[in-house]
């Protein structure tokens, strides 16, 4: 009965599930919605391409995120991953999916049928965003940056496998020397 409660009242046929169990599943520190509701957009978006449409994924990464919370408290860590968070929904476009993924991981979705081309340019945006971003106002001698793996979404993928995929390309960004942008 408890369970029934928290998962709040049963949805009409087709409908998502909603209620407190799933907003506190998708509570996350940057104040962006969580990897489930992301999921689910994406879902809607794939099962509604038209095709030949591009779809892009971008995972993003807070870079040094554990040094810098351990440098600055974790406390000015959440901070910053919810300064991050309003970065993003400030410069995203609206038709664009954006949420927490773990930890000071955050992926969008590019929607609109904007190329890899156009999606770089804007993770590069927002690259530059995060680190132009009044960081000491936070605390003195803050710096943050963040580093960017894109791929295109192809008709009928996995999102797992589209996700492993910008997760490489996150990780080739990494090795080359953080603050970057890197597709595969």
């Amino acid at each position: 009965v408890e369970l029934a409660r928290l998962r709040g009242p049963a949805p009409a046929s087709g409908e998502p599930a909603g209620g407190l169990l799933d907003e506190a599943f998708d509570a996350t520190p940057t104040g962006l919605p969580g990897r489930h509701a992301f999921e689910q957009r994406m879902a809607q978006w794939q099962a509604a391409l038209v095709p030949g449409t591009p779809l892009v994924l971008m995972i993003g990464s807070v870079d040094q995120f554990k040094a810098l919370s351990a440098r600055f408290t974790p406390a000015k860590g959440r901070e910053v991953l919810r300064a991050i968070g309003q970065l993003l929904r400030k410069h995203l476009r609206p038709n664009d999916a954006v949420g927490s993924w773990a930890g000071e991981e955050f992926v969008v979705g590019f929607g609109g049928g904007a190329p890899l081309e156009e999606s770089m340019q804007a993770a590069n945006r927002l690259r530059d965003i995060i680190e132009q971003h009044d960081w000491p106002a936070l605390a003195p001698d803050l710096a943050v940056t963040a580093s960017f793996g894109l791929t295109a979404f192809g008709e009928g993928e996995d999102l797992s496998d589209a996700l492993l995929r910008a997760g490489w390309a996150l990780h080739d960004a990494r090795r080359h020397g953080r603050s970057q942008v890197r597709a595969i």
